[in-house]
């Protein structure tokens, strides 16, 4: 009988310890009472976890239950660029994730968008040696053969008269002018009560304005290619 009680003694003292409390070796059977109120309550109590909350496969105990999680773990995560933008250094690549869950480590993630949102031009549109990026690829160089620019253009009149032409600090009256490529040109037409224009390209907008003696109007402007000094 001693031995069963002995084996009864160890075994509750097994059973106390698992639930956390020690059993010192001199406590006594009549002491074990005692030691059972110090066994805590279940941890779990206070718990508010679902299964939505914890990863998929793994449990845990809410409440004194054993619940098992329902979030899916990915492996891989592709998803579609609507719009790319440009803050002037950096593209960004915005997208969304649709459904919850974890990405594990090392895995890949995978932005698309339309390769038409970087433009159609192809390396016969750009100058040889020129990099880009359009819908033929991230990194394309241009071919195009480029024509020179011509050092001087031609400005000429089609309003009336021998306008003054002012530039690199000379002054030339004449129907037509050669003038250095982007340089500033001034031009004033004796007489002419009315405002005119370059028609043709230019680096920079047309100034136009009225002579203070009132003797006609000038316009100021930087050409980059033939023209023709027009009435408005």
């Amino acid at each position: 009988e001693i031995e069963r009680l002995n084996e009864a003694k160890l075994q509750l003292k097994a059973a106390i310890e698992a639930k956390g409390v020690t059993v010192e070796s001199t406590i006594t059977l009549d002491g074990y009472p005692e030691l059972v109120e110090d066994i805590p309550a279940d941890p779990s109590g206070d718990a508010t976890a679902t299964a939505n909350d914890i990863l998929g496969g793994k449990t845990a105990y809410v409440k004194g239950e054993k619940i098992t999680g329902s979030i899916p773990t990915w492996y891989g995560f592709q998803a579609p660029v609507p719009s790319p933008s440009f803050d002037g250094y950096n593209v960004k690549l915005e997208a969304y994730t649709q459904d919850g869950g974890y990405l594990a480590k090392g895995s890949p993630v995978i932005l698309e968008t339309e390769s038409t949102n970087f433009g159609n031009a192809t390396p016969a549109d750009v100058a040889a040696g020129k990099s880009f990026t359009s819908a033929g690829g991230i990194w394309l160089t241009g071919t195009a053969q480029m024509s020179p620019q011509p050092e001087t253009v031609t400005i000429s009149t089609q309003v009336g008269g021998a306008p003054s032409f002012l530039y690199e600090d000379k002054v030339v009256n004449a129907t037509s002018v050669q003038v250095p490529r982007g340089t500033l040109v001034v031009v004033r037409i004796d007489g002419y009560q009315g405002y005119f224009k370059f028609d043709g390209p230019t680096s920079t907008g047309m100034i136009p304005g009225q002579d203070l003696d009132g003797g006609g109007f000038f316009l100021a402007f930087q050409p980059t290619g033939d023209g023709a000094l027009v009435a408005m």
